[in-house]
Protein backbone atom coordinates (compact mmCIF):
# COMPACT_ATOMS: atom_id res chain seq x y z
CA UNK A 1 0.00 0.00 0.00
CA UNK A 2 3.02 2.43 0.65
CA UNK A 3 4.25 1.78 -2.58
CA UNK A 4 1.02 2.73 -4.03
CA UNK A 5 0.39 5.69 -2.44
CA UNK A 6 4.31 6.94 -3.10
CA UNK A 7 3.52 6.18 -6.68
CA UNK A 8 0.69 7.91 -6.87
CA UNK A 9 2.19 11.25 -5.36
CA UNK A 10 4.93 10.49 -7.96
CA UNK A 11 3.20 9.97 -10.84
CA UNK A 12 -0.76 11.65 -10.01
CA UNK A 13 -1.65 11.32 -13.99
CA UNK A 14 -0.85 7.50 -14.42
CA UNK A 15 -2.33 5.60 -11.29
CA UNK A 16 -6.01 6.21 -10.37
CA UNK A 17 -7.17 4.61 -6.86
CA UNK A 18 -10.94 3.84 -6.33
CA UNK A 19 -12.26 2.78 -3.47
CA UNK A 20 -13.91 -0.62 -3.27
CA UNK A 21 -15.94 -2.32 -0.47
CA UNK A 22 -12.96 -3.48 1.00
CA UNK A 23 -11.81 -0.12 2.07
CA UNK A 24 -14.51 0.33 4.82
CA UNK A 25 -13.41 0.57 7.93
CA UNK A 26 -15.63 -1.96 9.58
CA UNK A 27 -14.70 -4.50 6.57
CA UNK A 28 -10.82 -4.02 7.13
CA UNK A 29 -11.20 -4.97 10.62
CA UNK A 30 -13.11 -8.27 9.72
CA UNK A 31 -11.10 -9.34 6.72
CA UNK A 32 -7.73 -8.80 8.71
CA UNK A 33 -5.85 -5.72 7.20
CA UNK A 34 -6.35 -3.55 10.77
CA UNK A 35 -4.31 -6.59 12.39
CA UNK A 36 -1.62 -6.49 9.55
CA UNK A 37 -1.19 -2.87 9.47
CA UNK A 38 -0.50 -3.07 13.74
CA UNK A 39 1.27 -6.28 13.22
CA UNK A 40 3.99 -4.71 10.90
CA UNK A 41 4.23 -1.31 12.05
CA UNK A 42 3.24 -1.63 15.61
CA UNK A 43 1.22 1.55 15.72
CA UNK A 44 -2.83 2.29 15.65
CA UNK A 45 -1.66 5.81 13.92
CA UNK A 46 -0.67 3.93 10.33
CA UNK A 47 -3.71 2.01 10.41
CA UNK A 48 -5.99 5.29 11.23
CA UNK A 49 -4.18 7.09 8.41
CA UNK A 50 -5.07 4.19 6.17
CA UNK A 51 -8.73 4.58 6.82
CA UNK A 52 -8.52 8.28 6.51
CA UNK A 53 -6.84 8.01 3.03
CA UNK A 54 -9.66 5.38 2.15
CA UNK A 55 -11.94 8.09 2.96
CA UNK A 56 -11.02 10.25 0.25
CA UNK A 57 -10.66 8.09 -2.83
CA UNK A 58 -13.04 8.34 -5.08
CA UNK A 59 -15.37 5.82 -6.01
CA UNK A 60 -15.33 5.99 -9.69
CA UNK A 61 -13.25 8.12 -12.39
CA UNK A 62 -14.51 8.69 -15.94
CA UNK A 63 -11.37 8.75 -18.52
CA UNK A 64 -11.66 10.56 -21.44
CA UNK A 65 -15.50 10.98 -20.92
CA UNK A 66 -16.25 7.61 -22.10
CA UNK A 67 -14.76 5.37 -19.75
CA UNK A 68 -16.38 4.72 -16.06
CA UNK A 69 -14.10 2.69 -14.08
CA UNK A 70 -15.14 1.80 -10.87
CA UNK A 71 -14.82 -0.59 -7.78
CA UNK A 72 -17.30 -4.41 -8.24
CA UNK A 73 -19.91 -2.71 -10.41
CA UNK A 74 -22.28 -0.86 -10.80
CA UNK A 75 -25.07 -0.06 -8.31
CA UNK A 76 -27.52 -2.72 -7.93
CA UNK A 77 -30.83 -0.09 -8.79
CA UNK A 78 -31.57 1.72 -11.91
CA UNK A 79 -31.35 5.60 -12.15
CA UNK A 80 -28.24 6.00 -10.86
CA UNK A 81 -26.33 8.93 -12.10
CA UNK A 82 -22.31 10.31 -11.74
CA UNK A 83 -23.86 12.59 -9.76
CA UNK A 84 -25.47 10.63 -7.37
CA UNK A 85 -21.95 8.62 -7.24
CA UNK A 86 -20.30 11.96 -6.95
CA UNK A 87 -22.42 12.95 -3.77
CA UNK A 88 -22.20 9.53 -1.78
CA UNK A 89 -20.95 10.22 1.60
CA UNK A 90 -18.18 8.35 1.95
CA UNK A 91 -15.94 9.69 5.24
CA UNK A 92 -16.84 6.77 7.37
Amino acid sequence: MLTLVAWKCANKDFLHMTRGNHEAKQVNHIYGFKGEVEAKFKDIGVYEAFSQLFCFLPLAYVINKKVMICHGGLPSYDGVTLADIRNTFRYI
